[in-house]
């Protein structure tokens, strides 16, 4: 499912070990999908939902599970970058 950034892209988070430390580095990555496709199989699986939609526009039909700071960020566009822990 979308982040709730306004994008269809869903993320994933990678860990590699760190060549110049002992430590890990994790990095988000966008992962692009064929929204409009899995829209259409949700709804011709009779899920006709609101998150069919949002696999198309990147926006949740509901925020009530989120903290008001979250809430607040809703259609933010997620910056990219990594940490090394």
């Amino acid at each position: 499912m979308p982040a709730n950034d306004g994008t269809s892209s869903t993320w994933y988070l990678l860990l590699e070990p760190n060549q110049s430390t002992t430590g890990i580095k994790a990095s988000w990555h966008r992962l692009a999908y064929d929204h409009e496709g899995a829209a259409v199989a949700m709804k011709d699986a009779g899920l006709i939902t609101p998150y069919a939609d949002t696999l198309s526009d990147g926006l949740w039909p509901s925020l009530s599970v989120l903290p008001e700071k979250e809430k607040e960020r809703t259609g933010s566009a997620i910056k990219l970058g990594e940490v090394v822990i």
